[in-house]
C-alpha cells in the first residue's frame, strides 16, 4: 500500500507544543525526534536545516502565544484562518476537528509505545462548537484519519464506518500498520547519518509488531478487511 500521508507544518508543530502543554525542556528533544522522522511526517524541503525548522516552530509558537489563551481547544479555533494554515484536508467548516485529529497523530507519532485512545465522538464535536456528527462530518472524519495515518475501530475491533460515527459513541483510535512503518523506515535512515547529539536527544520509537490486543486492536487496518 502506497499512501501519500499528511506532512505536518511548523504551524501544526507549534500548535501541540501549546495545546498539549509541552514543557520548555522537551521542546528540543521532541523537534529532534520529529527531524529524525522528517521525511515521513514533516513538510519540510531537503534544503532545510534543523536549525530552520525550529526556527520556524518557534516563530509560530510565538505568534500563538501573542494569540492568547481561552481554553484546550482555542488555538483549534485558529485553524479557520486560512491565511495561517493554507492546507485543509476536507473542508473548511471542519478544520477545528481536522486540527483536534491532527494533535492526536502526534501522540502517536511521539509515543509509539500508546497502542490506542479512546474518542467520545459525541463530546469532542460539540466541544468544538458543531451541533450534531452529520453524514458530511462523518465522512470527513474518516478522510482526515485515512490521511493521517490513524485508524478508527469500534470496541470490538471491527472498523469503523460513517453511521458509527454519526451515532456519537466512543471509538478507538491508533496509528496504522503502514504509517507506523514510514516514520520508523525514516527514523532508522536518519540515525544512520545522525550526529552523536541528535542520537543521545532521540528517543528509539517501538515499531515492533502488536503484542498484546490493545495494540492489536489499535493497529486494526480496516483495509485488510
Amino acid at each position: 500500500m502506497n499512501i501519500e500521508y499528511y506532512r505536518f507544518h511548523a504551524l501544526d508543530v507549534a500548535a501541540y507544543f501549546k495545546w498539549s502543554h509541552v514543557v520548555q525542556h522537551n521542546e528540543i528533544p521532541i523537534l529532534n525526534e520529529l527531524w529524525l522522522q522528517r521525511q515521513a511526517c514533516l513538510d519540510v524541503t531537503e534544503e532545510t536545516t534543523f536549525e530552520d525548522f525550529t526556527k520556524d516552530v518557534y516563530m509560530e509558537l510565538n505568534w500563538l502565544w501573542r494569540q492568547g489563551f481561552v481554553d484546550e481547544n482555542s488555538d483549534l479555533r485558529l485553524t479557520l484562518d486560512l491565511y495561517m494554515y493554507p492546507e485543509i484536508m476536507t473542508q473548511k467548516r471542519y478544520a477545528r476537528v481536522e486540527q483536534y485529529f491532527k494533535m492526536l497523530a502526534f501522540h502517536f507519532i511521539l509515543t509509539p509505545h500508546l497502542p490506542y485512545t479512546l474518542i467520545d465522538i459525541k463530546h469532542v464535536v460539540t466541544h468544538l462548537d458543531y451541533r450534531q456528527c452529520s453524514p458530511t462530518l462523518a465522512k470527513c472524519m474518516i478522510d482526515m484519519a485515512e490521511q493521517l495515518g490513524l485508524t478508527l475501530v469500534k470496541a470490538n475491533g471491527f472498523p469503523c464506518g460513517e453511521q458509527h460515527l454519526r451515532k456519537g459513541g466512543t471509538v478507538l483510535a491508533g496509528m496504522s500498520v503502514e504509517r507506523a512503518r514510514k516514520l520508523g523506515e525514516a527514523f532508522e535512515e536518519n540515525m544512520a547519518q545522525a550526529s552523536q547529539r541528535e542520537r543521545r536527544q532521540a528517543k528509539h520509537p517501538d515499531f515492533d509488531q502488536p503484542t498484546s490486543l490493545g495494540r492489536a486492536i489499535a493497529h486494526l487496518d480496516p483495509t485488510d478487511h
